[in-house]
């Protein structure tokens, strides 16, 4: 599911080398996400995961001022 969401962007600046740091720190939230997805746990998905998709905006936005 992860591959289908992210291969369906335009991952600007995601091989820049904040994006490939930011890449390898996603791999831990991924399986966060999935485990509270397990879990039943919906109030703590919502933070998690807004946390994780906003953390690649200033990496995106550098990615299309082509930084």
């Amino acid at each position: 599911m992860v591959m289908n969401l992210r291969g369906a962007m335009r991952l600007f600046g995601i091989n820049s080398e904040a994006g490939l740091a930011r890449q390898r720190a996603s791999v831990e939230e991924h399986r966060q996400l999935l485990g509270l997805v397990a879990a039943g746990d919906a109030a703590a998905i919502d933070p998690l995961m807004r946390r994780h998709i906003g953390s690649w905006r200033g990496i995106f936005a550098a990615g299309l001022r082509g930084k």
